[in-house]
């Protein structure tokens, strides 16, 4: 996954965990029931999003509704600015490089650093 890839996928999560109602667990229901595309989630109809195990017609609203705003694209830049400077680099669930062993069980974190 290149770069880019990988911040499109950083901002579609957080699109997802800024809308009130959705946490952790509802975003890996999300993720399993599309096989690990995001791009998927947000392209679902109504009705896909609501046969999802705890997507209520409230959180399948907001899902629809959902914009990757200009505020969202420079605070996730920053963030990502800062961890180069460390040296760090940020995966999430959704990169090949996300341990195999850990997307079997539920964690309290959705980001590994």
């Amino acid at each position: 996954m290149n770069l880019n890839d990988n911040i499109e996928n950083v901002l579609k999560l957080k699109a997802l965990l800024s809308i009130d109602g959705i946490g952790i667990q509802i975003i890996l229901n999300l993720i399993r029931s599309f096989n690990d595309n995001i791009d998927k989630i947000f392209s679902a109809d109504f009705n896909t999003l609501i046969s999802i195990n705890k997507i209520s017609v409230k959180i399948a609203k907001k899902i629809l509704s959902a914009k990757i705003t200009d505020e969202l694209k420079s605070e996730t830049e920053d963030e990502l600015c800062k961890l180069e400077k460390f040296g760090a680099t940020l995966i999430t669930i959704l990169d090949n490089e996300y341990p195999p062993l850990l997307k079997r069980i539920l964690c309290d974190r959705y980001f590994c650093i």
